[in-house]
């Protein structure tokens, strides 16, 4: 998966599962699982983590844009 695909997936799990569960989060102080799953499932979690040892290999710039998009999405 390269960058920009790292990014789209990021945005529509920002938009599907992160955003609608925000406040929830806010008001509760709970942790966002769901958002967690889908971003393990989505095979963003090993984002940055060097391609050797399973990961992506995205660099830094791709893992800034991937947590923009989910920050913006909920902040917490």
């Amino acid at each position: 998966m390269d960058a920009s695909k790292a990014l789209e997936k990021a945005k529509d799990i920002a938009t599907r599962i992160a955003a609608p569960a925000a406040s929830k989060h806010d008001s509760e102080g709970s942790f966002p699982a769901e958002t967690m799953k889908a971003l393990g499932e989505a095979g963003l979690l090993g984002l940055h983590v060097p391609t050797e040892l399973g990961g992506l290999g995205l660099g830094p710039r791709a893992f800034a844009d991937v947590m923009a998009a989910l920050a913006e999405a909920d902040g917490s």
